[in-house]
């Protein structure tokens, strides 16, 4: 064997090597492995919020079927299933596929805190533009949003996908055109 024509300095060399390679990824799969935990405890913590997005505003009849410029109000309403504090950093929504309206992509920044188990909204106005459709411009509007977030455990953001109509949200607010 070769192991028998090794000088013992070589022998030496290639144990303590060897010694210290294992060692090495022995003290790195703990450090995963207690990385992981943590996370995993902060993740148990921070579980996911609930987002729903209203369109608030109306157009009124006599402009329903008008094309062009338009502002849309929204309310995103935040839910914070998690025991730690939520702050909405960011709100980002833009229309999907065809509807009564597109909404190029639109942010806006907030400071918004939500309490563990309690609710929040933030309104915000967006520029779209009204398309020639059978239900004018008060039609259904598929909207995809991310909402960003910070909290103790650090920054994330969900996407949601919702349709907004103002039919939906008659009620909700008192104003002009409902």
């Amino acid at each position: 064997m070769r192991i028998k024509n090794l000088s013992k300095s070589s022998f030496i060399i290639v144990v303590v090597s060897s010694s210290l390679l294992l060692s090495s990824c022995g003290s790195s799969r703990s450090t995963t492995s207690t990385e992981s935990r943590r996370e995993a405890r902060a993740a148990a913590a921070l579980s996911e919020p609930e987002i729903f997005i209203q369109q608030l505003s109306r157009t009124p009849v006599a402009a329903r079927h008008v094309t062009g410029p338009l502002p849309v109000n929204f309310r995103v309403s935040v839910r914070n299933n998690s025991s730690t504090l939520l702050t909405l950093t960011r709100v980002r929504v833009e229309s999907m596929g065809e509807g009564a309206y597109t909404l190029t992509s639109n942010a806006q920044a907030f400071n918004k805190e939500i309490e563990p188990a309690r609710q929040a909204s933030v309104e915000f106005w967006a520029p779209a533009t009204a398309e020639t459709t059978i239900t004018g411009s008060n039609g259904p509007v598929t909207i995809r949003g991310i909402a960003y977030f910070k909290s103790a455990t650090g920054a994330f953001q969900k996407v949601f996908v919702q349709q907004v109509h103002d039919q939906l949200n008659r009620g909700v607010r008192s104003g002009v055109g409902n």
